[in-house]
């Protein structure tokens, strides 16, 4: 009895790894959120990706991490890499505003990565897009 038990868990692992393993390789999340502030308020807070130690909620989680910026770091298609400790994980962000017919100013957060074996696993159980929602969330409420 105990034998068979055992051979069950063995099988439930193997397949739980294997699946697992099967999972993207990369992965992409975005967010957006309408802030009631003028494109010209807002532009300049979040424009440049040098500045974004002053806002970014990956700052907080890894103080020591590398940053890697774009060919652009301010402006349309500006886009900057970092590398950190588990919480900061390796990620490219990407930020786009786009005024609303209101005078609110539309901001689209995505974020885009590689999936490590262990972020494979995990994404099995929990899902990638609500793992970067909080994150995502932060960088948008700042």
């Amino acid at each position: 009895m105990l034998r068979r038990l055992l051979l069950v868990v063995v099988f439930a692992l193997c397949g739980l790894l294997f699946y697992g393993n099967a999972q993207p390789d990369a992965y992409r999340l975005e967010r957006s959120a309408v802030i009631a502030a003028s494109l010209e308020r807002i532009f300049p807070l979040i424009s440049d990706f040098e500045e974004s130690v002053q806002w970014s909620p990956r700052e907080r989680k890894d103080p020591q991490m590398t940053r890697e910026y774009g060919a652009a770091t301010a402006g349309p298609g500006a886009t900057y890499a970092w590398s950190g400790n588990a919480e900061a994980d390796t990620s490219t962000v990407r930020l786009q505003l786009l005024p609303t017919v209101d005078g609110g100013t539309s901001v689209v957060w995505s974020m885009q990565g590689e999936n490590n074996f262990l972020s494979k696993l995990i994404s099995v159980l929990v899902s990638i897009d609500s793992m970067g929602a909080r994150t995502s969330r932060a960088g948008l409420r700042t």
